[in-house]
Parts: C-alpha cells; sequence; structure tokens
C-alpha cells in the first residue's frame, strides 16, 4: 500500500543548495524569464575548491530552459544545449508552421499518411507505447482538441461543446502506426507532443553533455529536471515541489537526487479560471475537457526523463488510485502526488529511492 504523508505546507524562501523549483506557472514566464530565470528555476550556492559553475538560459519549446554545468565543458557546451533545443524544437513543435510535426500534421489531416526522420518516428512510437501501457489516459492525438484551448489567452474562452465533441472522433492513438520511416494515422489526425517531447529533449542533453566530459550537471526544462551526475562537491542536488496554487514560491516538499529525472506535472502550470471554475491544461483524451483529477500535482523520479514525462501526465488524468497503482507495477520508477486535499502520497519506495523532506 502506497504512503500517505499529511502535512501543512509553510513557506520557506530559502535557498537549498543546488535547488530547482519544479512546477512554475507558464502564465509569468513571457514577462520573468529574462529577467528572473535563474532565481526561479537555479537558485544555486557557491561552489567549494575550484569548482566552476556555468549557466545558461533560453525562453524556447513554450517554456524557460537553463543548463547549469558543475564539472566539465565550457561556454561552447552550453551553446550546442541551445543548438540541441532549436533542432528539436524545429522538429517537436505542434505550432510552430517551420517544424516537422507541423508538416507531418498537415500530411496526416489530407492523406493520413507521412513520412518522418528517424527521431520524431521514435518519439511517436514511444508516445503509442505510453498510449498502450496506460489504457488510452496518455494519447498524442488529443492535438485536434488541444488545438481548441488557449490557456494564455487575455480573455480565455471555453470551446463549443460541439466542436470538442467533433474533434473527439479523430482521437485515438490506436489509429497511429510507424513503420519504416512513414506514420500513418486516420484522416484529420493532429498529434501532440508537448507531454513527452521535453523530456526526450532533456534525455538528448544529457547524452550530448556526458559526450562532452561533462561529469556533473542539471538540466530544466521549465518542470522537468534531469541530473548529471550529483554536484561536483559529491553533494546530491536538491529539488523544490511547488506548493499548488501558491502565490509566493511555497514548496511542499524537497527531493534530493542524482543521475535521475524529476518531472512534475499540475493543474496549477497553465489554467484559466471563468465563471468561478479553473480550467488546466491537462486534457483528458476521453472528454475533451480538462481531467477531473483528484491530483493537483504528480512528480515522477526515474532514470529517464522521456518516460518520466509521459508518466507524469498519464498520472494526473488516471486518477490517483489507478495512477499508484501503474507507477507501483513499474520497475526503477517512483512518483509523489499531491491530492485535491493537499496531503501528499508517495507510491512505495519513493522515500527510500529518494531523501525528501516535507515542508
Amino acid at each position: 500500500m502506497y504512503n500517505v504523508q499529511r502535512r501543512l505546507c509553510k513557506m520557506d524562501t530559502r535557498t537549498h543548495g543546488k535547488c530547482c523549483f519544479l512546477g512554475w506557472n507558464m502564465k509569468n514566464i513571457v514577462t520573468l524569464a529574462l529577467i528572473t530565470a535563474f532565481f526561479i528555476l537555479m537558485l544555486s550556492g557557491c561552489l567549494k575548491g575550484n569548482n566552476r559553475e556555468m549557466s545558461t538560459s533560453a525562453v524556447m519549446m513554450d517554456t524557460v530552459i537553463n543548463v547549469t554545468l558543475y564539472g566539465g565543458g565550457d561556454r561552447n557546451v552550453l551553446n550546442g544545449c541551445i543548438a540541441l533545443c532549436e533542432k528539436y524544437d524545429k522538429i517537436f513543435s505542434r505550432t510552430r508552421e517551420d517544424s516537422e510535426l507541423y508538416r507531418v500534421n498537415a500530411e496526416l489531416s489530407q492523406s493520413g499518411k507521412a513520412y518522418a526522420s528517424e527521431e520524431l518516428c521514435t518519439l511517436i512510437q514511444n508516445a503509442v507505447n505510453i498510449g498502450d501501457l496506460s489504457d488510452g489516459a496518455f494519447d498524442i492525438t488529443i492535438g485536434a482538441v488541444s488545438s481548441l484551448w488557449d490557456f494564455t489567452a487575455t480573455e480565455p474562452r471555453l470551446p463549443a461543446d460541439k466542436n470538442i465533441k467533433d474533434a473527439l472522433g479523430k482521437v485515438s492513438y490506436l489509429n497511429v502506426s510507424v513503420a519504416d520511416n512513414r506514420i500513418t494515422a486516420k484522416k484529420g489526425t493532429m498529434l501532440d507532443l508537448g507531454a513527452i517531447a521535453k523530456g526526450y529533449v532533456a534525455d538528448r542533453l544529457k547524452d550530448y553533455l556526458i559526450s562532452n566530459g561533462v561529469s556533473h550537471a542539471i538540466i530544466n526544462l521549465g518542470g522537468n529536471v534531469l541530473c548529471v551526475g550529483g554536484n561536483a562537491d559529491g553533494e546530491l542536488f536538491h529539488i523544490g515541489i511547488r506548493k499548488p496554487f501558491s502565490q509566493y514560491d511555497e514548496i511542499s516538499a524537497i527531493l534530493e537526487i542524482d543521475d535521475q529525472s524529476a518531472v512534475t506535472s499540475g493543474a496549477y502550470e497553465r489554467y484559466f479560471i471563468l465563471d468561478g471554475i479553473t480550467y488546466h491544461h491537462i486534457l483528458d483524451p476521453k472528454t475533451g475537457y480538462p481531467a477531473a483529477s483528484d491530483i493537483q500535482s504528480v512528480t515522477i523520479i526515474s532514470k529517464q526523463s522521456e518516460l518520466g514525462d509521459a508518466l507524469s501526465t498519464t498520472c494526473f488524468v488516471l486518477g490517483l488510485d489507478k495512477a499508484v497503482k501503474l507507477i507501483e507495477s513499474m520497475e526503477g520508477v517512483y512518483a509523489m502526488f499531491i491530492d485535491d486535499k493537499g496531503g501528499i502520497i508517495s507510491s512505495n519506495g519513493f522515500e527510500e529511492a529518494v531523501n525528501v523532506s516535507f515542508r
């Protein structure tokens, strides 16, 4: 049986060693990214001895990205990280008109067939596999529905119910197949890789850093954190999990990890309130509306960020009981949930695999 921790979350604005805060509200990124990215995403202490700390940030892939090196590498390596993010944005973006996915979606809409690069095909196939694993709670064909919603509009509106119902007729990952760099799907299918692509990119960044002699680093792609080793002082990285809907960067827990991924998804990341009802960005593929979940936040710990990225969304849609069962059926994957009453629930083995302190 999973562990239940009921704790009040108090405000804590201090830094905790090398500390990242997961779950930053996307609505604040555009105005604050260039000014305060380090303070929000990468609050770092000083390294001992001769270790050098170098960091780079950019606004890309609809988020703030930050890569900090603590051992090995140089400014050229950091520039290479930004170049990689740009490369993958031009492959995986659903909305960017010069992206490969944008072209593929246009071709699938017309003919149900499209050719694609090996990396795009690989990610699509991996996403289909997660669809099987989750019994459709994770579904990359949600694009026909997600394109109807705008969670950042100044004056948000609900999509027409008829439009959502029509779009749902194009949603089923079972209609997608990949073979020999060829994608086939039902006509009108629109793929949306937003719930898995950042994890894939984080994994590729880690591969790139290691291949360039980096032994200690942390990659933060707006809620997707991936560690390369620990920090250069032999300590674990500290990851702060934001209290849902808090206004003052309150944190619910601090996780200490090394060489692992921590990915958080929550109802508070992108949302709008209309007529007293909160509409968040995590859509249920079965209804086309924000998932009616008893989870406010889920954090997945795993070796691969791609898997953690997909599972964080999956678990939110599944709801607490099914999510815990899914996580506990998987080896080397752990989860911490914050439920709709503010309680903290962890899967079996979580507190043994991750040093955690609750606030």
